[in-house]
């Protein structure tokens, strides 16, 4: 494959992972959600899996799939550990 095409390849991936961290991001960035019922928030947009922390900075953060984030938050994004 010449240079040409796999700078183009590479660009074409960049774009479409900086894409789907925005779509992550205007989605979920704003939720209001609880962890073990204290308010949380969904971070980590940009990694393989969503990570929620509770706003109190010593608490508890967990991870958990983008799939099973959706799922939670369209039912009502109420997380349990």
């Amino acid at each position: 494959m010449p240079r040409t095409a796999e700078v183009a390849l590479t660009c074409e991936h960049d774009r479409q992972v900086g894409l789907n961290l925005r779509l992550k991001a205007d989605k979920y960035g704003c939720v209001d959600v609880t962890l073990d019922g204290q308010p949380a928030k969904i971070i980590g947009f940009a990694m393989r899996f969503a990570t929620i922390v509770t706003i109190d900075p010593h608490g508890p953060h967990f991870e958990w799939s983008w799939e099973a984030v959706d799922r939670i938050v369209a039912a009502g994004g109420a997380f349990k550990s």
